[in-house]
């Protein structure tokens, strides 16, 4: 599950429009909300090399926050 969101600061009232924050723009971004992995099991239980939770998805959950200045 990815959630994203982007805020252009130069059109929004929040700051009083000043002229600084012209195309500049803020985004957030959350990616593996629920820490969810794969997982891949064979027969007998054990968990093929390649499969562990850790190697399909090294990063877990991630929280992404950006500032982009346009000039």
């Amino acid at each position: 599950m990815q959630l994203g969101t982007e805020l252009d600061l130069g059109r929004i009232g929040l700051f009083g429009k000043p002229k600084w924050l012209a195309k500049t723009q803020f985004s957030v971004d959350l990616a593996n909300l629920l820490d969810r992995h794969q997982r891949v099991t064979r027969a007998d239980g054990s968990v093929p090399a390649g499969y562990l939770p850790d190697e399909v998805d090294p990063n877990g959950r991630m929280l992404t926050v950006s500032l982009r200045r346009q000039f």
